[in-house]
């Protein structure tokens, strides 16, 4: 019955306007609604929209940010890896061109350091 909307109670006890977000009892969807009571009149106004409807935009907007976030992850996390790569090369040479000076000053000459 219409006289048992939360709206309608919440003006018995005095509230002139305010917002709900219920599930109306005809169909089952979730709504928001608000609702003010007009002065020098015996009406108030309910204005009500589907909760979906409503958080549409929202939900949308809200993938297109996280599949953006996860795509600039990617890319940051390329580019902190391929620095790393690099830079391990030349630690490796900087070992191989050491180990090569360590035969030379042993006297071992014949050790191809270029071609290991």
């Amino acid at each position: 019955m219409l006289r048992d909307a939360p709206s309608l109670q919440r003006t018995a006890r005095g509230e002139t306007k305010g917002t709900l977000n219920v599930a109306m009892p005809i169909d089952g969807v979730k709504r928001i609604s608000s609702f003010r009571v007009l002065e020098r009149l015996p009406p108030v106004v309910i204005v009500a929209k589907a909760e979906h409807e409503v958080l549409h935009g929202f939900e949308a907007m809200r993938r297109n940010y996280y599949a953006v976030a996860a795509a600039l992850t990617l890319v940051l996390l390329l580019l902190g890896f391929l620095p790393r790569r690099r830079r391990g090369a030349p630690i490796t040479q900087r070992k191989t061109l050491s180990a090569c000076l360590e035969f030379i000053a042993a006297g071992d000459v014949r050790m191809e350091c270029g071609r290991r």
